[in-house]
């Protein structure tokens, strides 16, 4: 697939971002542009994000690796359920996280799920119907936003991440809340999609490229 349209569209963004916002302007010189993490769409994507919940990204992506070299391929949802408990356990993954990634595989096999059908959603509605599966909460329903669905103006506020690499960038003495750091985002509408990977890559230059998410 080839992305080369949206890395221009988000370098795009990030100079009318920044034309708006000065530290975004300054950030993009001193750091260059972020990488857009892009996902194909679906339910691996939907897994990958569970399997991040509440851990490093190393970690993260330890297991996920062990997941698709067991299943021997992209992961689909039927041979995540082919692998099975054991699958899941020598993969690393935790008990909680097998019950959401399982229900999400069924529910898409027994089509009374399909996440096709969040690409015709407004974000609000997108949101909602992915925070009402088991184990999907308002990160990871934005993460799978931003990163799935290219949503131009998401921003995981949640996410520690993000909250870090603002502190960085604003020279803050503190982390801002997520309750406060959406506030501080509104004026970044329509482009806060960009302005969170911005403050994602903020946050991995200036520090070791292993951060705790959390779900």
């Amino acid at each position: 697939m080839n992305f080369d349209h949206l890395h221009n569209d988000l370098e795009l963004q990030l100079k009318r971002l920044g034309a708006r916002q000065p530290i975004f302007e300054q950030a993009l010189l001193r750091y260059g542009r972020p990488d857009p993490h892009l996902r194909r769409p679906g339910f691996a994507a939907l897994a990958q994000i569970v399997v991040a919940q509440q851990v490093s990204t190393v970690s993260a992506r330890a297991v996920w690796n062990r997941l698709v070299a067991a299943a021997g391929g992209p992961l689909t949802p039927q041979g995540f359920i082919d692998l099975g408990h054991e699958g899941w356990r020598q993969a690393g993954l935790t008990r909680p996280k097998q019950g959401y990634i399982k229900a999400l595989a069924e529910a898409i096999l027994e089509g009374s799920f399909d996440s096709a059908q969040l690409e015709t959603l407004d974000d609000d509605a997108a949101r909602a119907a992915l925070i009402a599966r088991p184990g999907f909460g308002r990160w990871s329903a934005e993460i799978y936003l931003l990163m799935a669905l290219r949503r131009p103006d998401i921003f995981p506020a949640g996410d520690l991440a993000v909250r870090l690499g603002y502190r960085d960038l604003a020279g803050a003495a503190e982390t801002a809340s997520e309750k406060d750091l959406r506030l501080i985002a509104e004026p970044w509408s329509p482009y806060r999609s960009c302005a969170a990977l911005m403050l994602w890559h903020v946050y991995l230059a200036n520090r070791a490229k292993d951060a705790p998410l959390p779900g």
